[in-house]
């Protein structure tokens, strides 16, 4: 494969000169993408040129080298405007150019990763990878949408909501996109608060759990447990009476890998849609245990990056993404006990860059049971409230 076309690179500058000019295609094309210096640098006149002029010509640009002082070969400019085959399909040709420059690029990145192997180390290299593919195959396009429009979209379109499986929680009018903190105490719920929301929604949807405090086994456990309100020692024999088959109706994934970082995160995320079209929830637990990509000065530095990201990674691909948080010791200190959002720990980060924040405190009744005061602290959707749900602990479960 060659790594270059230098027809391709003149027919694409020969349509923007003759034909009338296009800032779409300008827009979808980068200087760096044009190999060959004298394609470059004539790209680049006609983009600038292309902020004053509706329509550009080889006058138009005559005029402009004449102004600046600057030589260029007429001779080739005549050549790239001459040597248009007709019926040219710019697509294509946008395409092919494209192509070739992602293939150079590449190139380039696997040059740089080699020959600095040994000098910067295995770990650093392949997050320099990632971030770099990320960059050429990734690339988001800017998008600017006019109100009007936007409004016939709504209209047209059903905003579609998250069911979580509860009424109240439904109250919050969740949308896809939706970045949520789910946070409490050690042992106060959180986790299985979750679960029970990832079990609900794993019944039409898929459902993406990264769990870095349990293993995989245990999380089936408890989802077993929580299905059919059942102990933990009655699971196996549950399973050989052939209790699974209901279970395996679930579109829920587990990945308990020890360390998550964004990147790594981002990358799962995107394989596991090319296999699941109908992935809705991202579940995170707990998010103080995500690890940055890149050292930071502190942990607070650290949690801010992971917490910006996490929202990203909701609105780029459309998901909800709840991630469970620990608070600190201060509602310990109070004596109502009862958390507030500045408990989150280690960052405001998460309470700035959350959509909604649920915190949830316990009324013990017995060992068995409790109410969980449901606690919305923050709801960028609508209104804020408190409601109750019961804890059932010998089998995770929340009920209302």
């Amino acid at each position: 494969m060659r790594i270059f076309s230098k027809e391709v690179e003149q027919f694409i500058l020969g349509f923007l000169i003759t034909k009338n000019i296009s800032y779409k295609i300008i827009k979808k094309v980068e200087d760096k993408d044009f190999f060959f210096k004298k394609n470059r640098f004539l790209f680049k006149i006609i983009k600038k040129l292309s902020l004053k002029y509706k329509n550009i010509d080889i006058g138009v640009i005559l005029n402009y080298l004449d102004k600046k002082n600057i030589y260029f070969n007429i001779n080739y400019i005549n050549e790239v405007v001459t040597n248009i085959p007709l019926g040219l399909n710019i697509k294509n040709c946008l395409k092919i150019l494209k192509r070739k420059s992602n293939f150079r690029r590449f190139y380039k990145i696997l040059n740089f990763s080699i020959n600095n192997l040994k000098k910067i180390g295995l770990k650093k290299i392949v997050i320099y990878l990632q971030k770099k593919i990320e960059e050429i195959f990734y690339k988001k396009k800017d998008k600017i949408v006019d109100l009007n429009l936007g409004i016939k979209n709504i209209i047209k379109e059903k905003i579609e909501f998250f069911d979580s499986g509860y009424k109240n929680l439904n109250r919050l009018n969740i949308k896809y996109g939706d970045f949520i903190i789910v946070a409490g105490r050690p042992s106060s719920g959180k986790t299985s608060l979750v679960l029970n929301i990832c079990k609900n929604v794993s019944i039409k949807n898929s459902v993406l759990f990264f769990s870095m405090e349990m293993t995989s086994n245990q999380i089936i456990s408890r989802i077993i447990s929580l299905y059919y309100k059942i102990f933990n020692n009655e699971i196996l024999k549950k399973i050989k009476k052939g209790g699974g088959k209901r279970l395996k109706k679930l579109k829920l994934l587990i990945d308990d890998s020890c360390i998550l970082t964004p990147l790594k995160l981002k990358l799962k995320i995107k394989e596991v849609l090319n296999k699941h079209k109908n992935l809705k929830l991202v579940v995170i637990d707990y998010i103080q245990l995500m690890r940055s990509d890149y050292k930071k000065d502190n942990r607070n530095n650290e949690i801010t990056e992971i917490s910006r990201f996490l929202k990203i990674i909701a609105k780029e691909f459309n998901l909800c993404v709840i991630g469970v948080s620990q608070l600190n010791r201060n509602s310990e200190q109070r004596i109502s006990k009862i958390p507030i959002i500045s408990d989150l720990r280690e960052s405001g980060a998460l309470e700035q860059d959350a959509d909604i924040v649920i915190l949830i405190h316990n009324e013990e009744i017995d060992f068995n049971k409790s109410i969980s005061n449901i606690i919305v602290a923050k709801n960028r959707n609508g209104e804020t409230f408190n409601f109750k749900l019961k804890f059932l602990k010998k089998y995770t479960r929340f009920e209302e």
